[in-house]
């Protein structure tokens, strides 16, 4: 019962349009949702992370330039998300004329090639712009060498 008071309150939230889309700005943001949490900083790249709850949802958004890039959508109580909220949130960052390809499984593609999302194990779903998800898989790599450099240097001489 309170899985299928969630898919209504959740399909009501979306067909209000209550859920922000990638693109938006802080202040279009904060119409939706209302302030953010205190508890708001900065990602691995630098950029302003603000979170929200809302609905019973706990939102994550990132700026970058003072747009959204990047938005992570849980539910406060930490359960799963559902395959009708998934498809929801889906649908709710389609914009006319696009639709979302299902890639392989629990990773979707945004027809016009500009979004992509990814549905991780621990119940969050991971909505963000190409270009920002190209920026994290490289920095991800910078980091990866880094630790490898890191490895080379402490080694004695002659190695």
């Amino acid at each position: 019962m309170k899985q299928f008071a969630s898919i209504i309150l959740f399909a009501t939230v979306t067909a209000t349009t209550a859920v922000a889309r990638i693109g938006e700005t802080a202040d279009q943001i904060e119409t939706r949702y209302g302030k953010p949490n205190p508890s708001s900083d900065t990602d691995e790249l630098g950029h302003q992370r603000n979170q929200y709850l809302f609905g019973g949802y706990k939102i994550v958004v990132t700026f970058v330039h003072g747009q959204s890039e990047r938005e992570k959508y849980s539910k406060e109580d930490e359960s799963l998300l559902l395959n009708e909220e998934i498809n929801a949130l889906l649908a709710t960052n389609a914009t006319e004329g696009t639709t979302w390809k299902n890639k392989v499984q629990d990773k979707w593609t945004r027809s016009d090639d500009k979004l992509v999302a990814i549905y991780f194990f621990d119940g969050i779903l991971d909505v963000l712009t190409n270009s920002y998800h190209d920026a994290l898989k490289a920095a991800g790599k910078k980091r990866e060498d880094d630790k490898a450099d890191d490895k080379l240097d402490d080694k004695p001489d002659g190695e």
